[in-house]
């Protein structure tokens, strides 16, 4: 680096410490030049537009350009109108996996036209997930393409039952997002042996994406100062600056995803945060799932994202079952069997209640239980779904996740129509009050595709229109994890949950 060079970043470093400007004399001072010295730089950098100047009487105090618009109060038209984010999306469908990685995530940055910070990448397990070496060659094609743009960029993944972007409804493809802005912080962190001790799997993975996340320590509380400053308290409160978006291993025959202990591992971390996410999924062969994390596959490994974002954000969570039954009270259960309901076997008040026989319950669980799950009320009385996988010993019917006694069930049932028109609700939630939409994150249960049969296609369409055909990408899970408009975060099934960015800014 040349002399000159070296007095320009000198410049730069000291004002970038100072975000409320300095005057030619103090800059001289911190950079230890003369003034005659700093005087041509300072020309040099205004005429590159890496600072601004602004005169006050015979005063002229020197800005960082960023920290020059954030000073104005976010009204410089290049904040007020500028592209705030770069998002792009990819798909592949090759028969190579590092190929495929390596392309779909080619393609999306390409899209995205700037160098991603962030990104996301699943992919169909049907296709490439029957091999641990085809996962680990997917994963390293995903990252060679990301790092060979930005070494420092950060992304995360999940195997998937069938995938979803704004190129449309997907199987054995990988699709993926790459995501740039100086607007919105990642911090990414996982933990493994989620299936030994699930809690300290969310508890390590929370604290590893929460020490991750590079704040910018002027940009940062300064837009929050803006938005406090600009903002009634009812805006204040529904301003939301910090996410949570989580990928868990899903079930195999070999694993029960206790999800909800997770989660409150994480949320001894970061404390109830608005979240949205999903399990990693497969084929239903309950085989073995991947979580993906910079580069890297696991098979137990708890995904944490954790996100600060200075463009307005949102999240959704829809189901579109409503309840079909009386209330159903738990009497007998042990762990996550529920023994009797009402006093009475499980399943075969299940079978009573719904038409079906224990054979046709057994032999094709799923099928059924997509027509007519179990729900669980909370605290506001919405039901919200909680299905058993399984009829076990003493005909109890079996849960992914622990039912006390005394909880409320009931069975569930929908259609096709208000299936869909869950989608367009969570949707719709996730980007209220967002003008400028820029990017949705989607996890949709795969047992939604048993309800929606040959409509599957429908649900992206729908989200083309809705989301008037901006970038989106995500998949079809095992199960999704979402707060509830009561305020708790939990695991939920046959659900919808998305999250979305806007391009505008939380002070606007």
């Amino acid at each position: 680096m040349s002399k000159l060079e070296k007095i320009k970043q000198d410049i730069l470093k000291v004002l970038e410490d100072h975000p409320s400007g300095l005057s030619i004399n103090d800059i001289a001072k911190y950079c230890k030049y003369h003034r005659n010295t700093i005087s041509p730089r300072l020309r040099s950098l205004l005429r590159k537009g890496n600072i601004k100047v602004k005169t006050t009487g015979k005063s002229k105090l020197y800005y960082l350009k960023h920290h020059a618009m954030i000073a104005e109060g976010a009204k410089h038209k290049e904040i007020k109108s500028k592209k705030n984010i770069f998002v792009g999306t990819g798909i592949s469908k090759a028969e190579d996996p590092y190929k495929a990685g390596k392309e779909a995530v080619e393609m999306a940055i390409k899209k995205a036209g700037k160098a991603p910070d962030f990104g996301l990448v699943f992919f169909s397990a049907a296709k490439y997930g029957k091999k641990d070496k085809d996962v680990n060659a997917l994963a390293k094609g995903a990252d060679d393409a990301f790092k060979k743009i930005n070494p420092k960029c950060k992304w995360v993944g999940a195997s998937a039952r069938a995938e979803v972007s704004d190129y449309g409804f997907s199987e054995n493809s990988v699709v993926a997002a790459a995501i740039s802005s100086n607007y919105i912080r990642f911090g990414v962190g996982v933990g493994i042996n989620s299936d030994k001790d699930p809690e300290g799997a969310g508890r390590k993975a929370a604290a590893q994406a929460v020490s991750d996340v590079q704040m910018d320590k002027y940009v940062d509380p300064y837009m929050q100062f803006l938005a406090v400053k600009k903002k009634n308290v009812q805006g204040l409160l529904k301003m939301k600056p910090y996410f949570i978006m989580t990928i868990f291993p899903g079930p195999t025959m070999t694993y029960l995803p206790r999800d909800n202990a997770i989660i409150n591992g994480i949320e001894r971390v970061t404390g109830v945060q608005p979240t949205f996410g999903g399990d990693a999924g497969e084929d239903w062969s309950l085989t073995q799932t991947y979580t993906l994390v910079n580069g890297r596959a696991y098979k137990t490994g708890v995904v944490v994202v954790s996100i600060v974002s200075d463009l307005k954000m949102g999240f959704g969570v829809a189901h579109g079952y409503k309840k079909d039954s009386e209330v159903l009270v738990v009497t007998k259960a042990k762990g996550n069997i529920v023994y009797e309901l009402n006093g009475e076997a499980a399943a075969q008040l299940y079978i009573k209640r719904t038409g079906t026989s224990m054979a046709q319950l057994k032999k094709f669980f799923l099928p059924t239980m997509a027509k007519a799950p179990m729900g669980i009320t909370d605290i506001a009385g919405n039901y919200w779904i909680n299905c058993p996988y399984a009829v076990g010993d003493k005909e109890g019917l079996v849960f992914f996740e622990p039912v006390k006694e005394g909880t409320a069930m009931c069975i569930m049932k929908t259609n096709p129509a208000r299936v869909l028109k869950s989608a367009e609700s969570a949707i719709k939630q996730s980007t209220e009050g967002m003008r400028d939409l820029a990017v949705l994150f989607v996890f949709t249960c795969s047992t939604r595709m048993l309800s929606l049969k040959e409509q599957v296609p429908k649900e992206t369409q729908l989200l083309k229109k809705v989301s008037k055909n901006k970038p989106f990408v995500g998949f079809y899970t095992y199960a999704e994890h979402a707060m509830l408009p009561t305020g708790s975060v939990q695991k939920h099934g046959f659900t919808f949950v998305c999250g979305a960015i806007s391009n505008k800014m939380i002070t606007e």
